[in-house]
């Protein structure tokens, strides 16, 4: 035998499982105020910050290496960046100035907003504009956390640092208290710019088991996740995607019920069960600057992702509840999506309806009432499928993983590999059957002994593992090996298909 192997691995509608030093590594893909490209993986939030500057795609990166925790610190988590180019740029809404008596007209400056935010002026001293003596603080969170007091001297505008969000200040006055405010959105990168991104990943040397969009996708962008996914796991690469739906449009002033109808219809006809779609949003504490934005809690739950084993159901009750993060504001009335039974409207956690979306919820339990928990994480399946929720899609990953690392190196096993012509031809040799089957049993016994069924099934025709002894020839000198991996995974009898092939 000579000649280059490849492989190729196609799986079966049906459940199925990764080594562990990958499982909680992840790579986000976003736009950044600095940077370019793949980044490699940061082991600190401050070193992060400090090469990519800021977006909602570097909060998201922060929030998961830096595993913050109610209870206190935790272990950092190492994770990767790729920054996109900014085709959709930043928005102002409408200047909220029902707070102010003074007589200046506030509006929106040039300056371009780095992100999602409820920006906010507040006037510690009054004043004429242009005159010193005016202090402020700002806020970037809707007035949760404030900034220190800064004077405005003679300047017409002020641009809050960090944020880039800008107000212009007309000739007048300000009085004592007012307050003016703005709600930004941040940017977006084209599909074609997000799938540059899966390309540069699979491209490259960087491996990983998750993949975190950092900003809100729809239908049309899942897609090119998907095919993304495909790109990835033609070299090897078999991640699973976490992605944001858009967060209400409280700017339009959009109902809770007309935006779940809205992400629903979106998203009806989109399948694969690879991606995790997230349509929750609430008061989310950021780990760098402890701020407590209004946003999509895909940088918390990405966190906690990475935080959990891969058949762990991330902050289930049986787990813990969602730490910095919060369905309700400081007066107790509720400001994010709760999809629990003390939720006003709900259904986009509810497979029987077609929604197969990852929300949160608060439990009318009165020790933890405020507290906030993770629904099924649904992926996206099609009807046929079995792999339905993010702790077996990940134990999906993770079998395919081990059982083509174990079974490639038995191919090409010297001239008794099979048998080309005569008596038997076109069968693999009962030693050369025996090896694959060996190798990849044991791997797949060893590494998932606690997580399947029937680990213990070394049965060559109809256990754990199942290798078919006909050699399949293609292209004249392609020789194919099917394996068929059947793990039992809660009573279910999952199928996964490999294509084992090399050069004669």
């Amino acid at each position: 035998m000579s000649g280059l192997l490849s492989i190729d691995v196609q799986e079966a509608r049906g459940f199925v499982a990764v080594p562990a030093d990958l499982d909680s590594l992840a790579v986000v893909i976003g736009c950044s105020s600095l940077g370019s490209g793949l980044s490699s993986f940061f082991l600190s939030g401050k070193a992060a910050a400090d090469a990519l500057g800021y977006g909602d795609a570097v909060d998201v990166l922060t929030q998961v290496i830096e595993q913050k925790q109610d209870s206190g610190s935790a272990p950092k988590k190492p994770a990767a960046f790729i920054t996109t180019p900014i085709t959709t740029v930043a928005t102002y809404g409408a200047i909220d100035s029902s707070g102010k008596t003074g007589t200046s007209v506030v509006t929106a400056g040039a300056a371009v907003p780095r992100g999602t935010y409820e920006a906010r002026l507040k006037w510690i001293n009054g004043g004429t504009v242009g005159v010193v003596g005016m202090l402020i603080q700002w806020s970037l969170d809707g007035g949760r956390t404030w900034s220190n007091t800064v004077a405005l001297g003679t300047a017409v505008s002020y641009t809050i640092p960090g944020g880039n969000v800008q107000f212009a200040f007309a000739a007048g006055t300000f009085v004592t208290g007012d307050q003016v405010a703005v709600r930004t959105v941040g940017p977006k990168p084209s599909t074609t710019d997000v799938a540059t991104a899966f390309a540069t990943l699979a491209a490259s040397t960087v491996d990983c088991a998750v993949v975190v969009l950092g900003f809100p996708c729809d239908a049309a962008m899942a897609a090119i996740v998907s095919s993304g996914l495909t790109a990835l796991g033609a070299v090897g690469k078999r991640c699973v995607a976490i992605i944001p739906a858009r967060m209400r449009n409280f700017e339009s002033a959009e109902t809770e019920a007309a935006w779940l109808a809205a992400v629903s219809a979106d998203f009806a006809n989109f399948t694969d069960s690879r991606v995790h779609v997230r349509t929750a949003y609430g008061i989310q504490t950021d780990a760098m600057t402890t701020r407590q934005y209004l946003r999509n809690d895909i940088a918390q739950f990405a966190a906690d992702v990475v935080r959990v084993p891969r058949f762990t159901w991330p902050c289930a009750p049986a787990d813990r509840p969602v730490p910095n993060y919060s369905l309700v504001d400081a007066t107790g009335a509720t400001v994010g999506h709760d999809e629990g039974p003390r939720g006003a409207t709900n259904g986009l956690s509810n497979e029987t309806l077609g929604n197969r979306f990852g929300c949160n919820q608060r439990l009318p339990n009165p020790n933890r009432r405020e507290d906030v928990f993770n629904t099924v994480p649904w992926v996206m399946y099609a009807s046929d499928e079995r792999v339905r929720n993010l702790m077996v899609r990940r134990l999906a990953n993770a079998m395919e993983r081990v059982a083509v690392e174990a079974g490639t190196p038995q191919l090409g096993a010297g001239p008794t590999f099979y048998t080309p012509t005569g008596p038997g031809s076109g069968l693999l040799t009962a030693t050369a059957r025996n090896a694959i089957h060996g190798a990849i049993y044991q791997a797949l016994k060893a590494e998932f002994k606690n997580e399947i069924d029937n680990a213990e099934d070394a049965a060559v025709d109809s256990g754990l593992v199942q290798v078919d002894p006909a050699v399949t020839v293609s292209g004249g000198n392609l020789l194919g090996v099917s394996v068929t991996l059947a793990p039992i995974v809660g009573g279910f009898v999952l199928s996964l298909s490999l294509t084992l092939a090399v050069i004669q």
